[in-house]
């Protein structure tokens, strides 16, 4: 059985609706598997300005770029591509 470790905090987000302050959180595989409150006073000074959130994930795509793969070649600076790429647009 994997082992679990705690994770202690000022401040933690557990949801986009939930936040919770003096915290500590069971962490197994990656994911909360438990938390409680615990006293402000017993966090250290570290602990008390640590806010621990999810991860960020940049979800950002354009997929209809993937059609002018092949006609728009990369090189020559992100501006000269962009141009590029309009160009090919408006074909």
């Amino acid at each position: 059985m994997e082992s679990s470790q705690i994770l202690r905090a000022g401040l933690a987000v557990l949801s986009a609706d939930e936040i919770q302050r003096s915290i500590a959180l069971e962490i197994a595989r990656g994911r909360i598997v438990g938390w409680e409150r615990v006293a402000e006073a017993s966090l250290s000074q570290a602990e008390r300005g640590t806010i621990l959130a999810p991860g960020l994930v940049n979800a950002h795509t354009h997929f209809d770029l993937g059609a002018r793969r092949d006609r728009v070649s990369p090189g020559g600076g992100f501006t000269d591509w962009v141009a590029r790429l309009v160009a090919a647009r408006a074909e």
